[in-house]
């Protein structure tokens, strides 16, 4: 499942306020939702455990929570944040409203050997309870976590939710290089249990980061950097991406740009009112602008897309001049 619209709809849950009564249906699909989840790192293991809230310190109308253990090994928090936003999106997809509750607790403190970590409240709310603009998200802007390249992913990103919402991640993007921080300074909780949450915090926004990635078509690289140990570093090195344009991208462009030339041909012809025409208008005018279209304008700047790649379509004035040209001349024939 792509996940890529849900990072707009999804909204954190403070208080469930109109639960509905979760199905057996809806209770598979957090199994599913659990099960489908792929761990950043597979070599630690990692257990979940779907419970009633009533067993847990949740007290904010949901009516499960998602038990999260790991074994403490490398970077252990982190892969946590990764496995569980991939639940928290699926769930959203399917009217299930999540929460990070950073602070529950449990009476299983182990599993299997394994450590509690943190848990994620759910309960089926009704769709009119998701976010309806990302602008009703109270998130930083863009500009205090991103710096260089490719702000049309920084928008999204942004976005990330954070399990005691202190987003502290900062990306810098240039020349095809992604390199994404924690940041350990100007936080409002003391060190130990910033560092804590923080960590998870990061392998959330590298899995909305990496959603990002791969829905605008781009190839990436990842490095991980070891997150382990206590600094006084203001910002700590956790993965580095280097971007190259992948065979999704290069086909869009490819397909965009024959659709630019088949106008461009019937209007050279005469006969703006050659069938298809008008719905490959609509298809420009769709992707002109678009999150898809503002990725590949970015990524050319940035120097990713190949050289010997045709780009007329990424004009900032060519769509536009197009569909204007275009609508003079079926303006003429009609008079």
């Amino acid at each position: 499942m792509d996940l890529f619209d849900q990072i707009f709809r999804r909204r954190s849950q403070h208080r469930f306020r109109t639960p509905e009564k979760m199905t057996e249906d809806d209770l598979r699909s957090v199994r599913k939702a659990v099960l489908s989840a792929v761990p950043l790192d597979p070599s630690i293991k990692t257990e979940t455990k779907i419970v009633p809230a009533s067993e847990t310190s949740c007290k904010l109308g949901a009516e499960y929570c998602i038990l999260f253990y790991s074994e403490k090994k490398g970077d252990w928090l982190r892969n946590v944040g990764y496995i569980g936003e991939q639940i928290d999106l699926f769930l959203t997809a399917g009217n299930i409203g999540t929460l990070w509750y950073g602070f529950g607790k449990t009476k299983e403190k182990k599993r299997n050997g394994l450590d509690f970590v943190i848990m994620i409240a759910v309960s089926k709310i009704p769709a009119s309870c998701f976010r309806a603009s990302p602008s009703d998200a109270k998130r930083k802007p863009s500009e205090k976590t991103w710096s260089g390249d490719l702000d049309a992913i920084a928008d999204v990103v942004r976005l990330s939710p954070s399990a005691v919402n202190t987003q502290p991640w900062y990306t810098e993007c240039k020349n095809g290089t992604l390199r994404v921080f924690r940041n350990t300074k100007n936080l409002i909780m003391p060190a130990g249990v910033t560092d804590y949450f923080n960590r998870i915090d990061v392998g959330i926004y590298l899995l909305i980061l990496e959603i990002c990635l791969s829905h605008a078509g781009l190839s990436y690289e990842r490095r991980l950097f070891a997150d382990t140990e206590k600094t006084n570093d203001a910002k700590v090195p956790a993965a580095f991406y280097e971007l190259s344009a992948g065979e999704e991208q290069i086909k869009r462009i490819n397909g965009y740009e024959n659709v630019m030339l088949d106008v461009s041909r019937a209007l050279d012809s005469g006969d703006p009112t050659e069938d298809g025409i008008s719905e490959k208008i609509a298809r420009l005018e769709a992707y002109y602008g678009s999150f898809e279209w503002k990725v590949d304008f970015q990524s050319d700047e940035a120097g990713i897309l190949p050289g010997n790649l045709k780009r007329g379509v990424l004009s900032e004035d060519g769509v536009y001049d197009l569909t204007d040209r275009y609508r003079s001349a079926v303006g003429e024939q009609e008079r």
